[in-house]
């Protein structure tokens, strides 16, 4: 298979990480904030089922190291992804006019990344959402560390 067969996911949520966790929550809630994206993410339910869906596809692979272009991002997901979170960080580290794929709302990878200097992100992280397994990425490996830490609480 090559990168241009893989599908890459419509639906990325951007993740924000917390300056210290919010004790009053519980699982990836207490670590991470999600930057609001459209109705589809919050008002149909879309990130609880993602969250659902990721807790209970088993195993995980994670804190897995992708690079590409000198840059490093940190996967978690199930192995059946890996190359598709990897073709993904690829394509958003291209300029958007050199994309392959197409989001419904922009990731603020290239920005992350500081590859625009008119843009900034806060985003540290990116959670395919539409997915048949969700996966994530971070641009730290405590991040991901963190996010793992969250899917084992499941108060949310």
């Amino acid at each position: 298979m090559t990168e241009t067969d893989i599908k890459l996911p419509y639906l990325v949520q951007r993740v924000e990480v917390r300056h210290k966790p919010h004790e009053a929550k519980t699982g990836v809630d207490r670590y991470f904030l999600f930057v609001y994206m459209g109705s589809s993410e919050f008002e149909w339910g879309a990130l609880p089922s993602a969250l659902q869906d990721m807790r209970s596809s088993r195993p995980l692979d994670g804190p897995k190291e992708i690079k590409a272009f000198g840059h490093t991002v940190w996967y978690v997901g199930t192995e059946e992804f890996y190359n598709t979170a990897d073709a993904f960080f690829c394509d958003q580290l291209q300029p958007r006019n050199l994309r392959r794929g197409r989001l419904k709302e922009r990731s603020g990878l290239y920005e992350a990344y500081g590859l625009d200097d008119w843009s900034t992100s806060n985003a540290i992280g990116w959670w395919a959402i539409d997915a048949p397994a969700p996966w994530c990425l971070f641009k730290s490996k405590e991040c991901a560390e963190l996010w793992l830490k969250g899917l084992e609480a499941k108060d949310e």
